[in-house]
C-alpha cells in the first residue's frame, strides 16, 4: 500500500465505522523480517490501527500508527498482488521462450515494471 492508502485507512480507523466484521489475523507478526506481504483492504489496516494504536481512553498511540506506516509495502491490496504475480509469471514465461520476437515483448514490458523500482516508489510516497 501507499501512503495515501494509509492516511485512508488512518482515517477510517479514527471514524466511527463499523469494522467488526473484518478480519485482522492475517496481520500476526507483521513486523517480524520473514512475514510475507498478504493481500488485505485498506479497511482491514484500519481495523488493525484501531486493534493496535487506540487506547481505552479513545486517544491514539502515533508511534504505533506509524510502525504500522512503516510496514506498510507488507500490505498489498488485491491488485497489486496480482500485478505482482503476473509480472513474475511473465519474467517465467520470457525465461521459457528467449529466443523469439514474444520473448523480447515480454522482457521489455517487465523491465518497464520492476518491482524494486515499485517497491522504491511506492516506499517514497
Amino acid at each position: 500500500m501507499n501512503i495515501a492508502d494509509m492516511n485512508q485507512a488512518i482515517r477510517i480507523a479514527k471514524s466511527d465505522a463499523d469494522l467488526n466484521h473484518l478480519s485482522i489475523d492475517d496481520f500476526e507478526g507483521y513486523g517480524r523480517k520473514e512475514f510475507q506481504p498478504i493481500e488485505c483492504t485498506v479497511e482491514q489496516v484500519a481495523k488493525l490501527i484501531r486493534y493496535q494504536a487506540q487506547y481505552f481512553n479513545g486517544d491514539w498511540d502515533h508511534r504505533a500508527i506509524d510502525e504500522i506506516v512503516m510496514f506498510r509495502y507488507k500490505f498489498k491490496k488485491p491488485t497489486e498482488l496480482r500485478f505482482e504475480k503476473a509480472l513474475d509469471l511473465l519474467a517465467r514465461a520470457y525465461k521459457d521462450v528467449y529466443h523469439d520476437d514474444l520473448a523480447n515483448e515480454i522482457n521489455k514490458f517487465v523491465k518497464m515494471y520492476d518491482k524494486n523500482k515499485i517497491k522504491a516508489k511506492w516506499l517514497a510516497e
